[in-house]
């Protein structure tokens, strides 16, 4: 998707484009939020209960309905109810992280912030670049923070997102909003004490924050441009082709690179494909589908099955992306499982115009949803080998819907599916 330079650098920021209005939650308030959110998790959800057992989640539902019996504001509500959907472990089922109107008003009068550009990475927090002049360079670790362990600060702000496999998934995201993250649990933002490894040096270092008119110049300069999904490269002696493809639900996009790459392939008989899905983050199994077109591929199937939570809102999703679920579904009961059978697709070796030759794909463990889907469908279909893990294990969750809590207006993401891979 692209976004416009002006609104990307108020999303880095202010970590939010859609702000919610400073107030502070009655304990009446919190708890029909709470109630709310309990009560939709069972209705939607297809299986809250892979990675803990029904009374595990109903010991911790208990334990934060005791919590709200006084008021609070909305980051601490956040703060208390976040790690209750993340413990679904449920990479599509999460909360987004919000930007409350009190932190955009105290940037907006000045209010201080991060003076570098941090980012989390394979469980360190790391310097993406300086915004200002200091002696830290892009890479350094950042091991403590304002007298507080990096890996403490790390293990709190891992328990707000969910994934079915470790880390990696949640990093890019806690990336972005982690200075706000840090302004919601510390209060950081006049001043900052690192820590500072470089290799086997280790140093202490201070530094004032910034106001947002120092920094939104810089991080404009830096991560103002999008970055291309879709990129071919040919190395110098022609014998490998890579394909860097970091989505796969920008379908006409898709097409159109595909059709004009494996035309140059197939014409110079390039012998090695490399298609890299490293950090892709999913899509549409049509996507899946068309990029393994271009391929030589026995037969396969997508998925062994597909179970559907039949719920109103599993019917009005599937009524307007999926009309020939929604014939099948639109009169089962709510709370029952519907069982989605996929077809095959036919093996296609002995059409003429698809690659032929070596395909290896590169997977990690920031691999997920649909990129995963690709990666076992290229093991199932016998059109290549996979080098990696995905951040996916063979049954995962997706397809999900938004929603919106009464009270604090808390934005959150509930999955439909249960994949069988």
């Amino acid at each position: 998707m692209k976004t416009p330079s002006l609104i990307l650098m108020t999303i880095i920021l202010c970590n939010l484009s859609i702000p919610i209005n400073a107030q502070i939650l009655t304990s009446r308030q919190q708890k029909e939020d709470f109630d709310t959110l309990y009560s939709l998790l069972h209705q939607v959800h297809p299986d809250l209960f892979v990675y803990q057992t029904q009374k595990e989640f109903e010991k911790k539902h208990d334990s934060i309905y005791c919590l709200l019996n006084k008021e609070r504001n909305l980051s601490d509500f956040y703060f208390i109810v976040s790690p209750f959907v993340a413990s679904v472990k449920d990479g599509h089922t999460n909360f987004t992280i919000p930007a409350t109107q009190d932190r955009i008003d105290y940037l907006n009068n000045g209010g201080l912030t991060l003076p570098l550009r941090l980012k989390i990475v394979e469980n360190k927090i790391l310097v993406d670049f300086p915004l200002i002049s200091c002696s830290i360079q892009e890479n350094d670790e950042i091991i403590c923070m304002n007298n507080i362990n990096s890996q403490t600060i790390l293990s709190q702000l891992y328990l707000l997102l969910g994934a079915e496999k470790g880390n990696a998934i949640k990093e890019n995201q806690l990336t972005s909003y982690l200075s706000t993250l840090l302004w919601y649990k510390y209060n950081w933002g006049e001043k900052y004490d690192f820590t500072i490894k470089r290799g086997k040096k280790i140093w202490k270092e201070s530094l004032n924050g910034i106001s947002q008119a120092d920094a939104f110049p810089v991080l404009k300069a830096r991560l103002g441009k999008s970055l291309p999904q879709f990129v071919y490269t040919l190395s110098p002696d022609k014998q490998t082709a890579t394909l860097q493809i970091m989505n796969l639900y920008q379908l006409p996009q898709l097409k159109q690179f595909c059709d004009s790459v494996f035309s140059v392939i197939n014409r110079e008989h390039v012998p090695n494909l490399v298609i890299d899905v490293r950090n892709n983050k999913g899509g549409s199994s049509a996507g899946v589908d068309m990029l393994l077109s271009y391929l030589s591929h026995d037969a396969y199937i997508l998925y062994i099955k597909t179970d559907l939570k039949i719920s109103s809102y599993s019917k009005r999703y599937n009524e307007q992306k999926h009309p020939e679920t929604y014939e099948e579904i639109k009169n089962l009961p709510d709370g029952s499982l519907f069982a989605i059978r996929d077809s095959f697709v036919e093996g296609n070796r002995d059409k003429a115009d698809i690659y032929k030759g070596s395909v290896t794909v590169l997977v990690n463990e920031s691999t997920y949803s649909g990129a995963s889907t690709f990666a076992s469908a290229i093991k199932k279909s016998h059109a290549g080998k996979v080098l990696g893990e995905t951040g996916c294990p063979t049954v995962y969750f997706g397809n999900y819907m938004s929603f919106t809590l009464p009270n604090s207006r808390l934005e959150y993401y509930i999955s439909l599916n249960k994949f069988y891979e």
